[in-house]
C-alpha cells in the first residue's frame, strides 16, 4: 500500500514576521464612526492600513491606492445606492467594495 502524498500547507507569517497590510479606504464623515472602524480592525489584529475620507469624491481620487472600500452610505456628496453605484462604477473590478 503505498501512502499518500501530503500536501504542504500555505505557509503563514512567521513569529515577529508581518503580515501583508491590506489597504482599505473608509469612506466615513463621522469621525467617531471612523475611530470605532479602527478600533475594530485593531481589536481582531487584521492586517490593514486604514485611511480615512470623508467624502465620495476624494475616495475616487485614491482608488488606485487600495484594495478594499468600506463605503458609509450617506456622506455629503452621495448617499444610499446611488453613491454605491457611483463607486462601483469608478472601481470597476480592481477593488472590493
Amino acid at each position: 500500500m503505498s501512502a499518500m502524498p501530503s500536501v504542504p500547507a500555505t505557509p503563514g507569517p512567521s513569529p515577529g514576521e508581518l503580515a501583508p497590510l491590506i489597504r482599505v479606504l473608509l469612506v466615513e464623515d463621522d469621525p467617531g464612526d471612523a475611530f470605532l472602524v479602527g478600533e475594530l480592525f485593531d481589536e481582531a489584529h487584521a492586517p490593514v492600513s486604514v485611511e480615512v475620507v470623508a467624502d465620495l469624491s476624494s475616495a475616487l481620487d485614491r482608488l488606485d491606492t487600495v484594495d478594499c472600500v468600506l463605503l458609509d452610505l450617506g456622506v455629503p456628496d452621495a448617499s444610499g445606492l446611488d453613491a454605491l453605484r457611483r463607486l462601483l462604477s469608478y472601481a470597476g473590478t480592481r477593488v472590493a467594495v
